[in-house]
């Protein structure tokens, strides 16, 4: 047991002092938010924002509306902050103003403008309704000479939610800024660059907002490949460390982890990077077995993390939920009817009722009570990044199909856990297919197979 002294009682002093000896050379390198100052791999794509927008914004003119889209960690988002950095730091900008808006944060049309016009230095006003303050707004940008505006929309599908679907109106408005003025002509220049993880978006944007005037192309971040996980995480230990704490086969461990298991979300790789020095010092020890236990460590640590965090303080009906949801991953049915009926099951072999008669019958009502439960779980995975949503916006009423983007094998471990610690999962037992045992064996095959195929000795039994 550490023994702390008076002045330390809880051992912060000690830990600091640990952490400034370290080999942690700069935190902020270690960050997910971090933009490095050459993104790799992206430079065609960045190449293709400059040419089709930025060329012709920063002399004023409209340039060509963008869609970029692809899977979490693909760098999108750092590419298109990376343009916005490179382009006030070395253009002159006056012809030119840029508004980043991260639509998870601001989810609807009055949220959407209101961030823009405070990025832009304007004042939203209350009381006036949203119409008026986005007059207000383009009135800016309605001249001809004015600067061009140009409205990033990061995470635009998050503007969809169902009836409540903000996508059309904002984009309309932004495209067509003429109807919002009686008798004035808008002569202005606007563009849009709208970034999103779903990629049927575009298909729902060509389809559904072209005849608003909204024509954009089409950029698409692929995964990255292996090899470039591997030289990105190797940039960014150099970048980040005083010393390098992994070398190149250890760091090929890493990225091929990532690639199999993670899809290659880039961001998964960093948290491994980051992690690391939790265990280590003075970088990894010399024995191959040992580098490899501690790998194990990080990489079940970071799985783990993104699990813990969306289990943790959550009650029985959640943890039902989540393991109805993974006992239909594990039979490749992933729609929300399925699992709600699967959840209903449940209920019933638990003897757990949501509210007076809510989900033990089996009238219209509580069905209903019960599709309307579930999927605000689900959608709440699918924000926690979780799971993943196949959206068909054209039929907003049509089941939606869920992904799920972690370890589906230990996150039915980590439930599976948490109700036997409630007492309810031995209840469940007797249900035809729900075999959490099954799941995780094959989830740790499926895990076996990965690690063998890159030559690597798993010498931690508990992964």
């Amino acid at each position: 047991m550490t023994s702390h002294t008076n002045d330390d009682p809880l051992g912060i002093k000690d830990s600091q002092q640990k952490q400034d000896e370290s080999v942690v050379e700069d935190r902020e390198k270690l960050k997910i938010s971090h933009t490095p100052d050459e993104l790799k791999f992206r430079q065609e794509e960045i190449n293709t924002v400059v040419s089709q927008l930025f060329e012709d914004a920063l002399y004023g003119r409209e340039g060509e509306d963008i869609v970029i889209t692809g899977r979490p960690g693909t760098g999108k988002t750092a590419a298109v902050k990376h343009v916005i950095e490179k382009v006030n730091a070395a253009y002159d900008t006056s012809q030119i103003d840029i508004a980043y808006i991260n639509c998870k944060m601001n989810n609807s049309k009055q949220e959407v403008f209101k961030a823009i016009m405070n990025s832009l230095g304007l004042e939203y006003k209350r009381g006036i309704g949203v119409g008026e303050n986005i007059r207000k707004l383009l009135k800016e940008y309605r001249e001809s000479g004015d600067p061009t505006l140009v409205v990033v929309l990061d995470e635009l599908d998050e503007l969809y939610k169902g009836r409540r679907n903000y996508i059309n109106d904002i984009l309309y408005t932004l495209s067509r800024p003429d109807e919002n003025f009686d008798s004035i002509q808008f002569s202005g220049d606007i563009n849009q660059i709208c970034v999103s993880n779903d990629n049927q978006l575009y298909n729902y944007l060509q389809f559904d907002v072209d005849d608003s005037s909204f024509s954009p192309e089409r950029l698409e971040f692929l995964p990255y490949k292996t090899e470039e996980i591997n030289q990105i995480l190797m940039s960014r230990q150099e970048e980040a460390y005083s010393e390098p704490i992994l070398d190149e086969p250890a760091m090929k461990r890493v990225a091929e982890v990532v690639s199999e298991r993670f899809n290659g979300d880039i961001r998964v790789g960093i948290r491994i990077l980051k992690k690391i020095p939790k265990y280590v010092n003075e970088g990894l020890p010399e024995s191959i077995p040992e580098q490899h236990e501690i790998l194990n460590q990080t990489i079940d640590d970071v799985k783990r993390s993104r699990i813990e965090k969306v289990l943790n303080g959550k009650d029985e009906h959640f943890l039902l939920t989540m393991s109805a949801m993974l006992q239909n991953f594990s039979q490749d049915k992933s729609k929300l009817s399925v699992i709600v009926d699967s959840y209903r099951r449940a209920c019933e072999k638990a003897s757990l009722e949501k509210g007076k008669g809510d989900f033990s019958s089996s009238g219209e009502d509580s069905k209903s009570k019960s599709r309307s439960y579930v999927r605000r779980k689900l959608e709440y995975l699918v924000d926690e990044g979780i799971l993943t949503k196949e959206k068909d916006y054209d039929e907003p009423r049509n089941p939606y199909k869920y992904q799920p983007e972690v370890d589906v094998g230990l996150f039915n471990e980590m439930v599976a856990e948490r109700l036997k610690r409630n007492g309810v999962y031995s209840k469940l037992e007797d249900i035809e297919g729900w075999e959490h045992r099954e799941i995780r064996e094959k989830a740790e095959e499926e895990f076996d197979e990965v690690m063998n195929e890159i030559g690597y000795v798993d010498t931690d039994k508990d992964l």
